[in-house]
């Protein structure tokens, strides 16, 4: 492909060459001459590209503007400096003017979507943004209710669309965790933009943000999402944002901050390894407060275990403090400083700074000591351990640059967590944890959270680690659950009932899997005399379920100052959320206010448990409201849901229970009754793509019901 393009600008030299020297006398001044002002031109060409003429025009007007430059040269050349015949100039330089005005290249996809590795989103994208920057070209794409930022073709972050549930989402856990180990901060520098997903985490209590941003146009882009995400980092103004290079921004500032994140994309480029080095997390430390929180991203995929050793190794160079939380995936954040880092106890005793903002926190996962040591995946002293003798990453040797792994090609995470699992302090029965926490830990909640993380062999670990019976048969119950064994699940609930009937956690899960048959009373005996022995409100979740079935919305109402009692980590809480929920959707009278309501209590249920019948409440909600978008984003995971379980019916022949099939067919009318009503939002992309969704999940379902008469008819 490059090889026309090579000769002939390969030529242009000798040619220039020809044309200026006119005999043998004057061949090396003449050379010596285009040779100087091929230099000035090169410079200046560079330059004049590079900062204004692809960054203005993008690719395809560079390319045009520098092709149409040649043209004109050659017109030059062929019209006053040839001496071909008079025909022959006509006929080329006719050529070369037809060639100028329909010259129209197309842009470069192979080099703007160019990445190292494979990425299992993105099919049907629909282009909201694309510029070329002065450091990288960008690029915003919608599809499927997210929207995805790429830089030089590489991803760098998943924005969810206005009115999308909570989700356990790590990257807001960078600006959210940091604040539970300081939960004092009130000022926070974070570097890098991205998707400004990270800047929807910062929590109410930081009253001032600066925002390091190396490329214009990903302002820009971000900029094209304007109405259409939950949380506008460009409109609170809390944030400041810097156009500049993070090491140029911190050394152009005397300021001090509380917290200083870094999350640099893809450490093997040149905007982003050399944020990794010692010298920047010395110029990063004069920057903090007294006490202050660094804090390092690192997605796995991008290291190996010794870049991952080396990463910790050079921290620990700056910072006499550090601990790796590992909250979801492949995603690793070290928090660092010079002051003991303790969030797990400062919660526990203090309850800061969940109790001040606690739908905040709820929303991206962490309501509770458990959510925190769950996430952790090394302590202070496994970290010393396991970094011990590791090389440091400086500016003249710079690791992360030459062995990070630009293919994704790095720690997966069966790897992952068999790397940690000899340093994990959970693991360990003589830990801090055990010491300071043990008696106060809600096992139950920990391995619901450790098993929304495929983190199942460790839970199983940990309850080889504990020496409460109870609670270990407790957690053997959840595992079991996992894999399907719904009766040998029930009988170690029953068990841990039995080794401690105190065990109220252990006492609902043995109800809730009979809820039914316990309002036809037609449950085992011992399960209608453990659920007899409930109080409280567990007790008030399995009579509000009874009052629901029969839409008894006024006797259910009696009910909610007791279900309101309920912790959030309660096994019972999804379920009191829901009883909740229900009653305030049915309502006739302040419909708006308790819609609200409804909606606030669903999405501190829906992270915990996300279940088909909370996300039609959420969308049914919504509709109250004229909450258009979130009514649209509830209905794209009911339709996923519904979709994911008629696939398995269809294709593995598996015949859905008639109860469950009716439930199903409710909640799919449930939306068709309202999905195509005069819907105003701003991304009509979004709500056509989800009526399409919509037309093919009904088309499903007739296939299913025709299968179903077919085999009946047999």
């Amino acid at each position: 492909v490059m090889l026309p393009a090579t000769i002939f600008i390969g030529s242009t030299f000798p040619l220039a060459v020809h044309i200026l020297v006119p005999n043998n006398e004057t061949t090396g001044i003449g050379t010596a001459l285009v040779y100087s002002w091929n230099t000035v031109g090169a410079i200046i060409g560079s330059l004049f590209a590079g900062f204004f003429l692809i960054p203005e025009f993008g690719f395809e007007g560079a390319i045009k503007f520098s092709v149409i430059t040649n043209l004109v040269i050659a017109l030059f050349t062929v019209l006053l400096v040839s001496s071909l015949p008079k025909k022959l100039s006509v006929l080329t330089s006719a050529s070369i003017l037809a060639l100028v005005f329909l010259y129209n290249p197309i842009r470069p996809e192979s080099v703007i979507m160019r990445t190292g590795f494979t990425l299992s989103y993105l099919n049907q994208p629909k282009e909201l943004f694309y510029e070329v920057g002065r450091s990288s070209t960008v690029m915003m794409l919608a599809e499927d209710g997210y929207y995805y930022i790429r830089t030089n073709g590489l991803p760098e972050a998943s924005i969810a669309a206005k009115g999308s549930p909570p989700i356990q989402d790590p990257e807001k856990w960078l600006t959210s965790l940091p604040v539970t180990a300081k939960p004092d901060a009130e000022n926070m520098m974070v570097i890098g933009f991205g998707g400004g997903v990270a800047l929807e985490g910062v929590p109410p209590s930081i009253l001032e943000v600066d925002v390091i941003e190396i490329e214009r146009e990903v302002i820009n882009a971000n900029r094209a999402l304007k109405g259409m995400r939950n949380i506008d980092p460009l409109e609170d103004p809390r944030f400041n944002i810097i156009i500049n290079d993070a090491r140029n921004a911190l050394k152009l500032t005397n300021k001090k901050y509380d917290i200083i994140v870094s999350q640099p994309s893809h450490p093997w480029t040149a905007g982003s390894s050399h944020l990794f080095t010692q010298e920047f997390l010395k110029e990063s430390k004069s920057h903090l407060k007294e006490g202050g929180i660094f804090v390092q991203w690192m997605n796995s995929e991008f290291i190996t275990v010794n870049l991952l050793k080396t990463l910790a190794a050079t921290l620990f160079s700056e910072f006499k403090y550090l601990k790796l939380y590992h909250p979801a995936s492949q995603v690793l954040m070290f928090l660092a400083s010079n002051n003991p880092i303790d969030p797990e106890i400062i919660i526990e005793e203090t309850g800061l700074p969940l109790i001040n903002n606690s739908m905040h926190y709820s929303r991206i996962g962490i309501n509770s000591t458990e959510d925190l040591l769950a996430a952790m995946a090394i302590d202070q002293k496994g970290l010393e351990i396991f970094s011990n003798n590791a090389p440091i990453s400086t500016d003249n040797n710079n690791l992360m640059a030459t062995q990070s792994r630009p293919y994704a090609d790095g720690v997966m995470l069966p790897e992952l967590l068999k790397l940690f699992e000899p340093y994990d302090p959970l693991l360990d029965k003589d830990s801090w944890i055990y010491r300071e926490l043990g008696n106060v830990i809600d096992y139950g909640h920990l391995t619901r959270r450790l098993i929304s993380m495929s983190q199942y062999e460790r839970a199983s670990k940990i309850a080889g680690t504990i020496n409460d019976f109870s609670k270990q048969l407790e957690i053997y119950a959840h595992l079991l659950l996992t894999q399907g064994r719904f009766q040998e699940s029930t009988d170690a609930f029953i068990s841990s009932v039995e080794a401690n009937n105190n065990n109220i956690q252990a006492k609902y899960h043995v109800a809730s899997n009979y809820l039914g048959a316990l309002n036809e009373n037609t449950a085992p005996k011992e399960v209608l005399d453990i659920a007899s022995s409930l109080t409280g409100p567990p007790a008030a979740v399995i009579e509000g379920w009874k009052l629901a079935s029969n839409s008894n919305w006024s006797e259910l109402v009696q009910l909610d100052r007791e279900l309101a009692k309920t912790e959030i980590t309660d096994a019972w809480y999804p379920d009191a959320a829901r009883l909740r929920a229900e009653w305030r959707v049915n309502v006739s009278v302040d419909q708006e206010k308790y819609a609200y309501d409804a909606l606030r209590l669903i999405d501190r249920a829906i992270i915990l448990l996300p279940d088909q019948n909370l996300f039609l409440l959420r969308a049914m909600s919504s509709l109250i409201l004229e909450d258009y978008d979130t009514f649209i984003e509830s209905s794209r995971y009911v339709i996923n849901q519904l979709e994911g379980s008629i696939d398995y019916a269809l294709y593995e022949g598996y015949r859905i229970p008639i109860f469950e099939f009716q439930q199903m067919q409710s909640n799919l009318n449930s939306i068709n009754d309202r999905i195509n009503q005069d819907i105003d939002i701003v991304d009509k992309f979004k709500l056509n793509s989800v009526r399409n969704r919509l037309n093919y999940l009904n088309q499903k379902f007739r296939e299913y019901i025709e299968v179903q008469n077919e085999n009946t008819n047999q």
